[in-house]
């Protein structure tokens, strides 16, 4: 083999590694954002189903809380409280509190 054609030989060697390399670079690079896209449509989409759960439970609770104070107001025959509380919502939670149904956190 003549200088020349070594010469040859070496660039050719040094562009196969060159490119060999620029394409582990893409591909390191490509998994990043791949991960990167994932963790970010993952929260996304958790914090939509947990806002959802959350919210659908709140309601629940919510609900649970009027049916029981309803019920107390009506066993202790209390039709104007009841009246009262189903049209003024600060009354409403008066009597959640004075019932204990309803703690510190929840009355905010």
């Amino acid at each position: 083999m003549d200088e020349k054609e070594r010469e040859l030989y070496f660039l050719r060697e040094k562009s196969i590694k060159d490119e060999i390399s620029a394409l582990a670079n893409a591909e390191e690079k490509g998994i990043q954002i791949g991960i990167e896209q994932g963790i970010k449509q993952g929260l996304e989409q958790g914090l939509e189903q947990g806002l959802e759960q959350g919210l659908e439970q709140g309601l629940e609770q919510g609900i649970e809380l009027i049916n029981q104070l309803n019920q107390i107001l009506l066993s202790e025959g209390k039709y104007d409280e009841l009246q009262k509380a189903s049209k003024d919502k600060e009354y409403q939670k008066k009597l959640l509190a004075e019932y204990r149904l309803l703690n510190e956190k929840q009355g905010e």
